[in-house]
């Protein structure tokens, strides 16, 4: 991915992510971003990059959420520690 797109596709993902009131699929995040901003078949590989990007500098500023990948959903949530997050607390 291009590191301007993949600026943007951060703060898409970042955006969309920590508005939802759910969690969202990284399907629908790609449909989102592309049709909105980017282009209209934005890849599903651009959004875990950008999510693995976004992870690294949360925690290179020791900021204490993470983005999750949870199946195919994407969830924000804090960093206990390492500690996953327990079964049965995000909707399925």
């Amino acid at each position: 991915m291009d590191s301007s797109i993949c600026e943007e596709v951060m703060r898409a993902v970042e955006a969309l992510v920590f508005a939802a009131d759910q969690p969202v699929q990284a399907d629908q995040l790609a449909r989102i971003i592309g049709e909105v901003a980017l282009a209209p078949t934005l890849p599903d590989e651009d959004i875990a990059e950008a999510v693995a990007r976004l992870n690294t500098l949360y925690e290179e500023q020791g900021r204490s959420f993470r983005i999750h990948f949870l199946s195919r959903w994407i969830q924000d949530g804090y960093d206990c520690g390492g500690s996953p997050i327990p079964q049965g607390v995000l909707p399925t």
